[in-house]
């Protein structure tokens, strides 16, 4: 399993339902340990396609009200407005015939859909959601699956992850013995949920660079606060 995520690329799969925590100064230890099979895998893909969406849409949110769209569709009205003055100075010198067509009236037909089209932000907003509503979720069901594509290819299996301090490891264990998986630092910030808790550089990140199945979440929530990562409500 890869240990960095991105829309191309598979996401570290880490898996648990038994964990437990060990204190030895001067490093904190916390380990997690399950067996890993197609049932539990149905579950948490139905969880990620519904937190994936979930966050699709709040990227969709922040982009429609951001400054540079809100900026984009000032300027577009302005050009939509000066593009029917012109069309009404050029009816007003005689207009441009082409084969018996008034070529201003196109363009002043043209200007005003655009005008209405985007004249009022919300309903725009609206009329975008519903058009691109059956593209998102496609797009979070596809992430979900390649997310967990390697941990079903090797199907049934064990899984053990073990952090130390902010370094966590991960070993894939099977009837041909113990492999690891990957290790690598965990920082930045933390999405939990009932099976699984997802690991991004940022609270706005769309994609998680680390994945770690779980239940309950409780105990890796609280190891994850005491090594100084940030909860994302």
């Amino acid at each position: 399993m890869a240990d960095q995520i991105n829309p191309l690329s598979e996401i570290a799969t880490v898996t648990a339902a038994e964990h437990g925590a060990e204190n030895s100064a001067p490093h904190r230890q916390f380990q997690l340990h399950t067996k890993v099979d197609a049932e539990f895998l149905d579950a948490l893909e139905a969880e990620l396609v519904e937190t994936l969406h979930a966050r699709f849409m709040a990227y969709r949110e922040r982009y429609m009200q951001s400054r540079m769209t809100l900026s984009l569709l000032l300027i577009l009205k302005c050009i939509c407005i000066l593009g029917l003055a012109l069309c009404v100075w050029v009816f007003a010198l005689g207009g441009i015939p082409f084969h018996g067509i008034r070529i201003e009236f196109l363009f002043a037909l043209f200007f005003l859909i655009l005008l209405v089209l985007f004249w009022d932000k919300n309903k725009l907003i609206n009329r975008q959601g519903k058009v691109f509503k059956p593209y998102w979720s496609w797009l979070a069901k596809s992430h979900a699956k390649r997310m967990l594509k390697v941990a079903r290819k090797i199907l049934p299996f064990e899984a053990e992850y073990v952090f130390r301090d902010d370094v966590a490891v991960y070993y894939r264990i099977s009837k041909a013995g113990s492999t690891l998986a990957w290790n690598r630092k965990v920082k930045h910030c933390y999405l939990s949920g009932q099976r699984a808790t997802m690991l991004f550089k940022k609270p706005t990140s769309l994609y998680p660079y680390v994945l770690i199945q779980h239940d309950p979440p409780a105990a890796l929530a609280a190891y994850l606060d005491e090594i100084g990562l940030r909860a994302i409500a």
